[in-house]
């Protein structure tokens, strides 16, 4: 992700204000809530309700954009589960924001040679826990964590990961997955093949409901294609198409930062249904996908009170951060006004000085070094 910028604003005021899992030692899942093989589908809740969230879409957007890398934990199928506990597969999940397209594969794979997420990268798990007809088998956590916010170096990746050339995939998601089926990929046993999958589209956003947390949703049309060991519930050359649909909560887990869940025991379910072609019925539980990225740094409200000639902004924060305010008629001087040290995820600023003014002010806000001298 690109680097936050050091200024947000100017804005013009004139007339009118605008999983710890415990799976086999020494395996550690990469979630940080706790989500058990054996607590899938038991309805306990992950997030209470009242802690619920919103948060900006663009945040969501950027956590979810890009290459991520995923390991299978598990005790099935057992010729594939190493001394770690995880399974010998290599697991690619590419999403692209921009053009509404996910890609998953999953392959047979006796080595790791795939990209290293970097420590702190945004994380996304899941539990399988069956359903009428698949997985014929116990839970399994799958994790992903993000090794790149370049959905480009999804081309090098997957070649690397499948020997098969994507540097003429256009639009990059769906124009792989177009590719790995010509080459046959999902048909027979010469290549090492799990299974894969395309989501399109996939749309996110905030619903309007009944109940008394506020909800993120996720939705998509998929299309499922397996070979190798899969070929059971899959037959070669056929897809199965489908539909996917997940509700999600917001929460702040302290010291880990912002994250979106969904659980059975709330009420929130990731859910898998075949259309056509084969089944594949299944459901999720207890998904968790973050930390979120940073909020943008940019001035997010301004309020004019005409009665008390005052403006106020604000802007996103992090406690213990320090700011400070200034203040321009003309977009080339500008004189500081205020300084504010954060205590929570928002501040602002009111400047009561304009009793009288009838000139446009323009506002912007810089972030402190720890030294307190602003930065250049």
């Amino acid at each position: 992700m690109k680097p936050l910028k050091d200024y947000v604003g100017p804005v013009l005021v004139s007339a009118f204000a605008m999983v710890l899992v415990p799976g086999r030692a020494p395996a550690q899942s990469v979630s940080i809530i706790d989500t058990s093989l054996q607590s899938c589908g038991t309805k306990t809740p992950i997030v209470p309700r009242q802690d619920a969230k919103v948060f900006d879409p663009s945040r969501i957007s950027a956590t979810l954009n890009g290459v991520w890398r995923g390991r299978v934990l598990g005790h099935y199928p057992p010729n594939l589960v190493a001394p770690d506990g995880y399974l010998n597969v290599n697991y690619f999940m590419v999403v692209d924001t921009q053009q509404d397209e996910v890609l998953i594969l999953e392959q047979l794979s006796p080595k790791r040679s795939a990209p290293q997420p970097q420590p702190g990268a945004p994380a996304w798990s899941f539990l399988t826990c069956g359903g009428q007809y698949f997985p014929p088998a116990p839970p399994q956590v799958h994790e992903f964590q993000k090794v790149s916010d370049n959905v480009e170096d999804a081309r090098a990746i997957l070649k690397d990961a499948t020997g098969i050339d994507f540097s003429n995939a256009e639009p990059l998601v769906s124009g792989a997955w177009q590719i790995l089926v010509d080459h046959g990929y999902f048909n027979v046993l010469r290549f090492p093949a799990f299974a894969g999958g395309l989501w399109k589209p996939f749309v996110t956003g905030n619903i309007q409901n009944d109940v008394e947390f506020p909800v993120l949703n996720m939705e998509c049309q998929a299309e499922f294609r397996g070979g190798g060991i899969t070929a059971a519930l899959f037959q070669p050359g056929v897809p199965i198409r489908g539909a996917e649909a997940a509700q999600f909560v917001g929460v702040t887990i302290p010291g880990k930062g912002d994250f979106l869940v969904a659980s059975l025991g709330n009420g929130l379910e990731w859910l898998k249904k075949a259309i056509e072609g084969g089944l594949i019925n299944a459901f999720i539980d207890k998904v968790v996908i973050g930390p979120l990225a940073p909020a943008p740094f940019v001035i997010t409200d301004v309020f004019f009170d005409a009665a008390g000639d005052e403006v106020t902004i604000s802007w996103p924060s992090a406690a213990g951060k320090a700011f400070q305010v200034e203040r321009s008629n003309d977009l080339k001087n500008w004189d500081e006004i205020g300084a504010v040290t954060a205590t929570q995820n928002t501040s602002s600023f009111t400047d009561k000085k304009l009793r009288g003014s009838k000139t446009s002010r323009y506002y912007r806000v810089r972030r402190q070094r720890t030294d307190n001298r602003p930065r250049k």
